[in-house]
Protein backbone atom coordinates (compact mmCIF):
# COMPACT_ATOMS: atom_id res chain seq x y z
CA UNK A 1 0.00 0.00 0.00
CA UNK A 2 1.13 3.33 -1.02
CA UNK A 3 0.90 6.40 1.15
CA UNK A 4 -1.42 4.26 4.15
CA UNK A 5 -2.16 6.78 6.25
CA UNK A 6 -3.69 5.99 9.69
CA UNK A 7 -3.45 2.50 8.50
CA UNK A 8 -7.08 1.67 8.13
CA UNK A 9 -6.69 0.15 5.04
CA UNK A 10 -3.16 -1.65 5.72
CA UNK A 11 -5.26 -3.63 8.05
CA UNK A 12 -7.77 -4.44 5.98
CA UNK A 13 -5.75 -5.49 3.62
CA UNK A 14 -3.46 -7.79 5.93
CA UNK A 15 -7.56 -9.81 6.45
CA UNK A 16 -7.79 -9.87 3.06
CA UNK A 17 -4.50 -11.31 1.51
CA UNK A 18 -2.04 -11.60 4.35
CA UNK A 19 0.85 -9.95 4.20
CA UNK A 20 1.34 -6.02 3.43
CA UNK A 21 3.76 -2.93 3.44
CA UNK A 22 2.66 -0.04 3.97
CA UNK A 23 4.56 2.72 2.56
CA UNK A 24 4.20 6.21 4.33
CA UNK A 25 6.73 9.05 4.43
CA UNK A 26 5.55 11.31 7.18
CA UNK A 27 7.90 9.55 10.29
CA UNK A 28 4.75 10.42 13.09
CA UNK A 29 1.87 8.23 10.83
CA UNK A 30 4.43 5.50 10.52
CA UNK A 31 4.77 5.43 14.37
CA UNK A 32 1.16 5.78 14.99
CA UNK A 33 0.11 3.49 12.77
CA UNK A 34 3.13 0.85 13.99
CA UNK A 35 0.75 1.16 17.31
CA UNK A 36 -2.44 0.91 16.20
CA UNK A 37 -1.41 -2.27 14.61
CA UNK A 38 -0.19 -3.54 17.98
CA UNK A 39 -3.09 -2.14 20.05
CA UNK A 40 -5.02 -4.11 17.58
CA UNK A 41 -3.12 -7.29 17.40
CA UNK A 42 -3.16 -6.77 13.70
CA UNK A 43 0.02 -9.28 11.93
CA UNK A 44 1.20 -9.08 8.92
CA UNK A 45 1.70 -5.56 7.80
CA UNK A 46 5.08 -4.18 7.86
CA UNK A 47 5.35 -0.09 7.87
CA UNK A 48 7.97 1.27 6.26
CA UNK A 49 8.85 5.29 6.06
CA UNK A 50 9.30 6.30 2.40
CA UNK A 51 8.11 8.34 -0.46
CA UNK A 52 6.83 6.48 -2.97
CA UNK A 53 8.05 9.37 -5.25
CA UNK A 54 11.62 8.49 -4.18
CA UNK A 55 11.46 4.59 -4.46
CA UNK A 56 9.42 1.77 -3.94
CA UNK A 57 10.24 -1.69 -2.29
CA UNK A 58 12.26 -4.65 -3.88
CA UNK A 59 10.61 -7.26 -5.94
CA UNK A 60 7.45 -7.73 -7.46
CA UNK A 61 3.66 -7.51 -5.95
CA UNK A 62 0.57 -9.59 -6.66
CA UNK A 63 -1.43 -6.05 -5.30
CA UNK A 64 -0.70 -2.39 -5.46
CA UNK A 65 -3.05 0.19 -3.38
CA UNK A 66 -2.36 3.65 -4.08
CA UNK A 67 -3.89 5.45 -1.53
CA UNK A 68 -3.57 8.95 -3.06
CA UNK A 69 -4.09 10.62 -6.53
CA UNK A 70 -1.72 10.79 -9.20
CA UNK A 71 -2.16 13.44 -11.61
CA UNK A 72 -0.64 11.52 -14.54
CA UNK A 73 -0.02 7.59 -15.30
CA UNK A 74 3.20 6.37 -13.20
CA UNK A 75 5.13 3.31 -15.00
CA UNK A 76 6.81 2.65 -11.68
CA UNK A 77 3.80 1.23 -9.86
CA UNK A 78 2.91 -0.73 -12.93
CA UNK A 79 5.85 -2.28 -13.36
CA UNK A 80 6.01 -3.45 -10.02
CA UNK A 81 3.73 -5.86 -10.66
CA UNK A 82 4.41 -9.66 -11.17
CA UNK A 83 2.47 -11.07 -14.13
CA UNK A 84 -1.24 -10.97 -13.29
CA UNK A 85 -0.63 -8.53 -10.56
CA UNK A 86 -3.11 -5.78 -9.99
CA UNK A 87 -2.90 -2.15 -9.57
CA UNK A 88 -5.58 0.37 -8.02
CA UNK A 89 -5.16 3.93 -8.55
CA UNK A 90 -7.06 7.16 -8.72
CA UNK A 91 -5.80 9.21 -11.46
CA UNK A 92 -6.21 13.12 -13.38
CA UNK A 93 -6.21 16.03 -12.61
CA UNK A 94 -9.43 17.49 -10.60
CA UNK A 95 -12.49 18.63 -10.55
CA UNK A 96 -13.12 14.58 -11.35
CA UNK A 97 -10.48 12.21 -11.37
CA UNK A 98 -10.76 8.52 -12.45
CA UNK A 99 -10.23 5.27 -10.58
CA UNK A 100 -8.57 2.46 -12.63
CA UNK A 101 -8.00 -0.85 -11.96
CA UNK A 102 -4.41 -2.04 -13.90
CA UNK A 103 -3.33 -5.84 -14.58
CA UNK A 104 0.03 -6.62 -15.73
CA UNK A 105 -1.11 -9.39 -18.18
CA UNK A 106 2.65 -9.97 -19.82
CA UNK A 107 6.12 -8.45 -18.90
CA UNK A 108 4.85 -5.54 -21.52
CA UNK A 109 1.32 -5.64 -21.46
CA UNK A 110 -1.16 -4.31 -19.21
CA UNK A 111 -5.00 -3.80 -19.20
CA UNK A 112 -6.95 -0.68 -17.39
CA UNK A 113 -10.29 -0.72 -16.32
CA UNK A 114 -11.86 2.69 -15.57
CA UNK A 115 -14.19 1.72 -12.16
CA UNK A 116 -15.26 5.36 -11.50
CA UNK A 117 -14.98 8.66 -11.17
CA UNK A 118 -13.52 10.14 -7.89
CA UNK A 119 -11.56 13.18 -6.30
CA UNK A 120 -9.12 12.72 -3.80
CA UNK A 121 -5.89 14.66 -2.28
CA UNK A 122 -2.80 14.17 -4.24
CA UNK A 123 0.15 11.94 -3.68
CA UNK A 124 3.17 14.07 -2.40
CA UNK A 125 5.13 14.68 -5.57
CA UNK A 126 2.27 13.27 -7.53
CA UNK A 127 -0.05 16.11 -7.92
CA UNK A 128 0.12 18.08 -11.46
CA UNK A 129 3.10 19.98 -12.14
CA UNK A 130 3.47 23.81 -12.31
CA UNK A 131 2.32 25.47 -15.46
CA UNK A 132 4.57 28.18 -17.10
CA UNK A 133 2.64 31.52 -16.67
CA UNK A 134 3.75 34.97 -18.61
Amino acid sequence: EVGCGSGYLSACLAQLGGSVIAMERHEALVAAVEQRLTQNEIKGVEVSLADASETLPDGRFDVIVVGGAIAHSRTRFESALQEGGRLFVVEGKGPTMTAFRIERLSEDRWQREALFETRMPYLHNFGPKPKFEF
